[in-house]
């Protein structure tokens, strides 16, 4: 196959179920490399909840927030963040709601919450400060989570028509982002500035916010796991994330 550069998702993804790298991945992408294939990463994690996988994995291409920040060996190539405004009005909406559980948002200036979360569970989100959503400064968020009702989240999300919402399968999360904050825009930004092809392109994934890549980029690889509306648009389905999957796949069609 002609591939340039694969794209993979972390979590259910690349990562297994206890949010690890297996030693069988990481010795099929050091074997891309050795073909002068890129890696990439595609991931819904800001920069910093990444960072224990990025320094393992070393990605020549790191795509943060669901799409809003994308990098290239460390140069950011594309940006697309909520305005000031539709920040801080979220921001306050949200803090103002009884339904909300944990609050996210993530900025070039930071992570917060609205409140601490169990530090075992969240292990790779440990770097949020605690603030009033009520009032937060004039800052341009790359996405903001929470947990919240999907019905209350779609009404919310007809207010702000720059806005993006995307559900997570199996999750009471949702994420607001710029409506141009997508995993497969960011991946097209990212083409264009190495030169690539969407064609040459192998994209791995499993949820809602994976499909559209996994359906424009040349090959689209579902994982085992993934739901059913990523297999659908998928050319080829692999095993799960538990299984290796990304691996397996790697082994049987490139290296």
């Amino acid at each position: 196959m002609d591939i340039k550069m694969i794209v993979c998702d972390l979590d259910r993804t690349l990562l297994d179920k206890d949010k690890e790298v297996s030693g069988r991945t990481l010795a099929a992408l050091e074997g891309l490399r050795e073909r002068g294939i890129l890696v990439g990463i595609a991931t819904a994690r800001h920069e910093s909840s990444a960072r224990r996988v990025t320094d393992v994995v070393r990605p020549d291409v790191m795509i943060f927030s669901g799409g809003a920040v994308a990098k290239v060996r460390g140069e950011v190539v594309f940006e697309s963040l909520l305005s000031v405004e539709t920040t801080k009005a979220l921001a306050a909406t949200f803090a103002g709601l009884d339904e909300t559980g944990y609050i996210t948002m993530v900025t070039a200036d930071g992570y917060f919450i609205n409140k601490q979360w169990p530090v075992d569970e969240w292990r790779d989100f440990n770097d949020g400060v605690i603030v009033d959503f009520a009032g937060v400064a004039d800052l341009k968020a790359e996405k903001i989570m929470l947990q919240i009702p999907i019905g209350l989240a779609k009404e919310i999300a007809k207010e702000y028509p720059d806005t993006l919402l995307t559900p997570y399968s199996g999750e009471d999360w949702v994420q607001y982002s710029c409506k141009d904050a997508t995993k497969w825009g960011a991946v097209a930004a990212v083409a264009g500035h190495l030169g690539i092809d969407a064609s040459e392109i192998a994209a791995f994934g499993d949820d809602f916010n994976d499909a559209e890549m996994i359906e424009k980029c040349g090959i689209g690889v579902a994982m085992g796991n993934a739901i059913d509306e990523v297999k659908a648009v998928a050319d080829y389905i692999t095993v799960s994330n538990d299984e290796d999957g990304v691996a397996v796949w790697l082994e049987e069609n490139v290296l």
